[in-house]
């Protein structure tokens, strides 16, 4: 050891130690000794000199940042990205996300800049869980007025959501969201608004009833709300709300299957792991599942012939349940002679609330806004059923009536707020949207169609025009036809124009009423005789065109 210790290098005077004595080393063998060194240690001269400009260069980018001029900060804040690959994902995660939150920024450039690199932060930040700082970051974006900013606000909310789990779900967005949307400000409900449809999915998948309720109840409270630009936006949302809700109103009522199922097979699931991100397919294909049993299964044998075999199949274990129950109960002499009946009921009336189905279960299949429509036939559950016939059907009541509100809210949107149409221009834009999730969703269309074309509002009778032709596709319904004659004799001219500009799609995607087509043709004849003596040419050849797709649609 000693030896070793002798003949010891040191790279930087190019001496070789000798007990005490010093050799001399010519200069190139002392270069050539320090560039081993630093291969020796992992580090070049050139990442040294990289790692030294690096810190340097973050540094400037931090000060540039908070510079005074505000082009000086919006030129370093497009170097966003090279200071995060500089300073690394722990830094960045730990200072840099509560750096920018912090930044008092009045200009919009510098917020456009930071909001487009709002997702790449997401990314960047592999766990972004228990990041307080990045939430909050996100959510002041998303209660700005600017609405490019806020829609990147939106998308990087979206990508958030979907990286965080349970915990920062209930101890950080959810209370987050909840005081936003008690705020006096405007700004800050219509933020809310928009990202609530996000969250109650994410609530159902996650089978947190508790929150899904509140949220659903918070959304629909902020359609009402007093301030008609916190109503439009709800409105302008309402489609993705209603597609969670119609989802998991299905999932609700279609339980009964994979209840059913369950109650077959709830001794084979035992020690299997069904949890809910698990594949509800590999523990049903690990048992041997009889035809027979599936064949039980079909709804198209209907939840009494279901009953009625389960009963059969449970007889002989509930006579034996009945005589335990006898057996438990011999100073009770009275009750020991109707236990067997009473099991026979206990049995019937608990098989008949599972065929009703576990609202409970329908979380585990929900899938995403974005994704395919849940496997109401793969759905499982990880526990026998523990909850009566009347508590299944309170969650049935409890949808449906939530389902019913969410239509007369809907419907209240198609009317004046305070003598604005605002409201009504969003509501009427997404009609053909809603009707596509449902087409039965909106209750007397025709009535409601036909008071927007007599509506004081020009623009509203517009927007109907321009979208006419997809609410005649989505609901395809003859008695519909008269909304489009109302509408070419409106007394406003762009509300004519525009229903022009469509009536060749209106004719080719919808099926029209044969008199109201003639009807319409003699109005366009009657137009372009019109037209022809106040000699409009360029007009007069726009309606004759339109006049010839017509008759040739007539032949």
């Amino acid at each position: 050891m000693r030896n070793c210790y002798a003949r010891e290098i040191n790279c930087y005077t190019g001496t070789r130690r000798r007990g005490y004595v010093k050799d001399y080393v010519s200069p190139h063998i002392r270069d050539r000794n320090k560039r081993m060194c630093d291969v020796l240690r992992g580090r070049t001269e050139r990442e040294r000199k990289n790692l030294k400009m690096g810190k340097k260069k973050a540094q400037e980018i931090i000060n540039g940042m908070q510079s005074l001029d505000s082009k000086t900060r919006l030129k370093y804040m497009k170097e966003l990205k090279v200071l995060c690959e500089i300073i690394g994902m722990e830094k960045t995660k730990e200072e840099l996300i509560e750096f920018l939150y912090n930044i008092i920024e009045d200009d919009s450039d510098v917020l456009i800049e930071l909001s487009n690199n709002l997702i790449f932060l997401t990314n960047f930040i592999n766990n972004v869980n228990n990041c307080y700082f990045l939430c909050d970051l996100i959510l002041s974006f998303i209660i700005t007025y600017e609405k490019e900013i806020n829609m990147n606000g939106y998308n990087a909310f979206k990508n958030y959501i979907h990286k965080c789990d349970c915990n920062t779900l209930v101890n950080i967005i959810y209370p987050r969201i909840i005081k936003l949307a008690n705020n006096d400000s405007d700004n800050y409900r219509i933020g809310v608004s928009k990202i609530i449809p996000i969250i109650i999915e994410r609530c159902i998948f996650e089978d947190q009833a508790k929150y899904m309720k509140t949220f659903i109840n918070l959304f629909l409270d902020l359609c009402q709300d007093q301030s008609i630009l916190v109503k439009k936006s709800c409105c302008d949302r309402f489609c993705d709300f209603l597609q969670i809700l119609k989802r998991y109103r299905e999932l609700i009522h279609n339980c009964k299957y994979s209840s059913f199922r369950r109650d077959l097979h709830c001794e084979a699931f035992k020690g299997v792991d069904t949890h809910c991100r698990g594949d509800p397919h590999e523990a049903v294909e690990q048992k041997d599942i009889s035809k027979a049993e599936s064949g039980m299964r079909s709804e198209s044998k209907g939840n009494k012939h279901r009953v009625q075999e389960l009963e059969k199949r449970e007889e002989g274990q509930a006579g034996q349940a009945g005589q335990a129950g006898q057996a438990g109960q011999a100073g009770q002499a009275e009750q020991a002679g109707h236990a067997e009946d009473a099991g026979h009921a206990e049995d019937a009336g608990q098989e008949k609330g599972d065929v009703k189905g576990d609202a409970k279960s329908c979380g585990a299949a929900f899938s995403s806004i974005d994704g395919a429509h849940p496997d109401l036939c793969s759905v499982t559950c990880e526990a026998p059923p523990s909850k009566s016939y009347a508590e299944t059907e309170k969650k049935k009541i409890f949808v449906d009536r939530l389902w019913e509100k969410a239509q007369e809210i809907y419907c209240s949107f198609f009317y004046p707020v305070h003598g604005l149409d605002e409201v009504q221009i969003s509501a009427v834009s997404i009609l053909s949207g809603i009707l596509s999730i449902d087409e039965n969703f909106v209750r007397n269309v025709e009535n409601i169609l036909t008071s927007i074309c007599k509506d004081d509002s020009w623009r509203v009778r517009a927007v109907l025009a321009n979208n006419i032709h997809e609410i005649l596709k989505s609901r395809k319904d003859k008695n519909l036809s008269m909304i489009i004659l109302l509408l070419l004799k409106d007394i406003d001219s762009n509300v004519r124009s525009i229903i022009l500009n469509n009536l060749n799609k209106i004719l080719v995607n919808t099926k029209i009423n044969i008199n109201v087509i003639e009807e319409i043709f003699d109005d366009l004849k009657r137009d372009i005789d019109k037209l022809k003596k106040v000699n409009l040419n360029q007009t007069y050849l726009f309606v004759y065109i339109k006049f010839l797709i017509l008759y040739h649609f007539l032949i």
